[in-house]
């Protein structure tokens, strides 16, 4: 495993991980705001993360 794919394998834990973040410190301020930030930073993780799969898929010959 080289550098890179380890990266793209993290980036996206990280945005979960700050999604989740963003819910447990924001919840009693804005939950609207909280809610859409976090739908879209696990939706972009979810892409980061079908995109990476699908790349070590093509890659590993």
């Amino acid at each position: 495993m080289n550098k890179n794919s380890l990266a793209v394998a993290i980036v996206p834990l990280l945005a979960v991980a700050f999604a989740v973040w963003q819910v447990i410190t924001l919840a009693s301020y804005d939950v609207r705001a909280t809610v859409i930030s976090a739908v879209v930073l696990s939706t972009l993780a979810n892409g980061l993360f079908m995109t990476a799969a699908a790349r070590r898929a093509t890659t590993t010959h």
